[in-house]
């Protein structure tokens, strides 16, 4: 019986770090020094033909395979 090559190529959007300072013109009224908001995304997006949970470790959909975890975070950075 001859196996089948399936192809486990894929493209990953892993890691996305944005920030943005907010302008001390806005933050003077406040009497805030620096305000800073951020997002960083973890794993976001995988781009593959791969029918299972991950082509990078060959995890096929069954009860025991896992798929890969997304992970968000946002917050704030406030200095007074």
């Amino acid at each position: 019986r001859a196996s089948r090559y399936v192809s486990r190529s894929f493209v990953r959007i892993e890691d996305v770090n944005l920030s943005y300072n907010i302008p001390q013109r806005h933050l003077d009224k406040f009497n805030i020094e620096n305000l800073r908001l951020f997002f960083n995304g973890k794993n976001l997006w995988t781009f593959t033909k791969w029918n299972g949970w991950d082509p990078e470790t060959g995890q096929n959909i069954t009860s025991g395979g896992r798929p890969v975890l997304r992970n968000y975070t946002f917050g704030i950075n406030i200095t007074f």
